[in-house]
């Protein structure tokens, strides 16, 4: 290692705190400027292990006492190299180690591994100078993740993506939570993320992305064309064309509780020309049970009141829909015309409005407040309840209460 002054330096530290050597073997380390040597020599029968340095790479001298190296042949990871700087000084809050390379051939060179034209690390490569996310307005599937790209742009001119360093914060929890890189729906909502970086040299940059999570999300990895018959969807303008008798939409593998909700709420920008009505499907074929809506006809707004809807179809005829079991929810068209879709999505309000995000501040401390409380799946299982009462008698898991996370734990 280069700079081997500092290095030693650190080195004494650490040897100082271990016996086995004299004063003048401290000393020593304080001599070389150029390279260490370092050797582990292990006795299989105890798995004992001893470590050596060198300063000529011939004569080698203890490194601490001997040290017991646990394994077994159970699964082989290999063996792994590291060099690590540690403070022995408790006074000391600072401290580092600034270690060029290390090799592990019996042969090398420094060339070998940096040319003589490498440069490192400049203030300019470390410097942010911009912060982006990949769209303003992202939207996801509730239970489902999404990959947010968030772009660090640096004074040198190349740009990294940051999502997974940068801390995110939002103007109302429980609609989305961002962890490694991912977005998660949790339920039904529109939330405003902040995105908080700090670069390497200290400088923090924010930006700010809307989320939208919701069971009927609008891009085009979510819409299933050819439920039956092979229909088209255009993006851009939601714009649905099923095939003649086709149907398409939205396809939940698992399952989707929605029976938190009692309206689902279709908003049309124009009149459909298809003889459009929708289908909602409680198994994962078309074939099997089914509510259907009455042709939309000329309206413009399609309000299904889950709570109250029966199955139209086969032996469950006349039941109350299962809305904590639905697997498809799909448009169902002539092949003649489009359905042009404004907004899709599960409200409680009376009036049918979107239920909005109401942000967090001057709420979480009102323990007298009457709150909603939430399951991760988005299903409202408790409404406008005194919030110190409000898990009471819950199983163990966690929980959106009032738009703040709650975790119960089995005792």
């Amino acid at each position: 290692m280069k700079d081997g002054q500092k290095q030693l330096v650190w080195w004494q530290d650490q040897l100082t705190a271990n016996d086995g050597f004299t004063p003048a073997e401290q000393t020593q380390q304080l001599t070389i400027d150029s390279v260490i040597y370092l050797r582990a020599a292990i006795t299989y029968g105890t798995s004992q292990t001893q470590f050596y340095y060198s300063t000529d790479n011939v004569t080698y001298q203890p490194l601490g006492g001997q040290t017991t190296l646990g394994y077994n042949l159970s699964v082989f990871v290999g063996a792994r190299f590291g060099l690590f700087c540690y403070n022995t000084q408790t006074a000391q809050s600072e401290g580092y180690a600034d270690f060029d390379w290390f090799s592990t051939e019996t042969t090398f060179n420094e060339t070998d591994f940096y040319p003589e034209t490498f440069e490192g690390y400049s203030a300019e490569m470390l410097t942010a100078v911009s912060l982006q996310p990949a769209t303003p307005e992202m939207e996801i599937m509730v239970g489902n993740s999404g990959t947010l790209l968030l772009t660090a742009t640096y004074q040198d001119g190349h740009s990294e993506d940051v999502s997974t360093q940068a801390r995110f914060s939002s103007n109302t929890e429980g609609v989305a939570v961002v962890q490694n890189g991912l977005v998660r729906g949790l339920k039904e909502g529109i939330a405003e993320i902040t995105a908080a970086y700090t670069d390497p040299m200290g400088n923090e940059l924010t930006a700010t992305f809307s989320v939208r999570s919701t069971f009927f999300p609008f891009a085009s990895q979510y819409i299933n064309t050819s439920l039956f018959s092979t229909g088209t969807y255009t993006e851009s303008t939601h714009t649905f064309k099923p095939g003649q008798w086709g149907q398409m939409g939205w396809v939940y593998d698992n399952g989707a509780d929605m029976s938190g909700y009692r309206y689902l709420v279709v908003k049309l920008k124009q009149i459909q020309t298809c003889g459009a009505h929708l289908n909602i499907f409680t198994s994962g074929s078309i074939w099997g049970e089914c509510y259907s809506t009455a042709d939309f006809g000329t309206r413009k707004q399609i309000v299904v009141d889950l709570q109250n809807a029966k199955y139209t179809s086969d032996a469950q005829k006349g039941q109350p829909l299962d809305a904590k079991n639905i697997h498809i929810v799909c448009f169902w068209g002539n092949g003649g015309g489009t359905i042009v879709v404004d907004d899709m999505y599960l409200t409680n309000n009376s009036d049918y409005s979107r239920e909005e995000s109401t942000g967090i501040a001057g709420i979480l401390d009102d323990q007298d407040a009457s709150v909603d409380v939430y399951d991760l799946s988005g299903r409202r299982i408790r409404s406008q309840v005194n919030r110190q009462q409000a898990t009471e008698g819950l199983p163990a898991g966690m929980y959106v209460v009032g738009n703040r996370k709650v975790i119960i734990k089995n005792l």
